[in-house]
């Protein structure tokens, strides 16, 4: 799919925010460092389209005000870790069209058909020098329109990041945000001193196959099955790995329920007490860097499965009725 971008601007919080340096947890600073994005596809809005993206600046400006951090930059503070400068430099929102029609992609079940509906984020090292929040608005020459969201997963989960959108369309739609964000993350600090209680697989490399074990078992023996389950604090990110290991011949070879009882039994164990050992184990590593989470650590024969199944996504009615579709590119 072709898309012309037309309009790319920043768009700052309509008024004054608090400017100060709002401090990353290791639990954000252990997450894949992407931007996680999301497109939303919508018919025809009602009186045509000719001032949607202006209608959403608007509101994006006002939802802003609450939701200030999406509007600063990561740095670097001096003690040379990784934090969030709300300074209000404000979000990215690009303006796009293209000639195709919603109908020319049918359901759009393969992922790159969405990613020209995102902006793109810049990297450099590892470390994004995009905005925290970056927008697209995209019409289709059938009067349709695509939302296309990138979120930095440093500073919002999946649950949070649709918290912002949920209320941004509240903004559009003339209400209140219902739900503050709580963007103080200080209690996910260690304890002092760290007390380790259990072990801690979810931040260990998973485990690979030795290529004579892969000529002999073509069914993948020794592979690894995990959950992720993450609990969000509107912007205050607290995610945590069930991490159930078995033979990847034991999986194949038993019922679909031996495989979700092994799930559920190590998801049983996360409770607070897990968490809190988590965080302390974090906080005891010489360098964070070496078990932050990457799309690499889950090939085959490795999987990690997160559930969206219960998250808002279709709530995102901008006053023009609920999504047609969403996918995550």
């Amino acid at each position: 799919m072709d898309v012309t971008v037309t309009d790319s601007v920043l768009v700052k919080p309509v008024n004054s925010t608090p400017h100060h340096q709002l401090w990353v947890s290791n639990i954000d600073l252990v997450m894949v460092r992407v931007h996680s994005a999301i497109a939303y596809i919508y018919r025809r809005p009602p009186n045509g389209d000719s001032n949607v993206a202006e209608i959403l600046k608007d509101a994006l400006s006002k939802v802003l005000v609450d939701f200030y951090p999406l509007a600063g930059r990561l740095i670097v503070d001096a003690s040379g870790r990784i934090a969030v400068d709300c300074n209000g430099e404000g979000a990215l929102f690009v303006e796009a069209m293209t000639n195709s029609s919603i109908d020319d992609f049918g359901d759009f079940t393969s992922p790159s058909q969405l990613t020209t509906l995102v902006p793109s984020a810049t990297y450099e090292n590892g470390f994004t020098i995009s905005p925290f929040l970056m927008i697209q608005v995209t019409k289709f020459k059938c009067g349709g329109v695509a939302l296309g969201t990138g979120i930095q997963h440093i500073l919002s989960d999946g649950a949070s990041s649709l918290h912002f959108v949920n209320s941004w369309c509240d903004v559009v739609r003339g209400l209140q945000v219902h739900l503050l964000p709580q963007v103080d993350r200080s209690p996910l600090r260690a304890r002092n001193p760290p007390r380790v209680n259990f072990p801690h697989e979810e931040f260990a490399p998973p485990p690979t196959l030795l290529q004579e074990e892969i000529m002999k078992r073509p069914q993948l023996e020794g592979s690894i099955l995990t959950e992720e389950t993450v609990c969000a604090n509107h912007h205050c990110l607290v995610g945590i790995l069930a991490t159930p290991t078995d033979i990847a011949g034991e999986i194949v070879s038993n019922p679909l329920w031996y495989s979700a009882e092994k799930i559920l039994e190590s998801i049983s164990k996360i409770d607070d007490g897990y968490l809190r050992s988590g965080l302390d184990f974090l906080e005891l590593q010489p360098d964070l860097n070496a078990v932050v989470r990457r799309n690499d650590m889950y090939k085959c024969p490795n999987m990690v499965i997160n559930s969206w199944t219960c998250l808002p996504f279709y709530d995102a009615d901008f006053g023009w009725g609920r999504p047609t579709m969403m996918g995550h590119p």
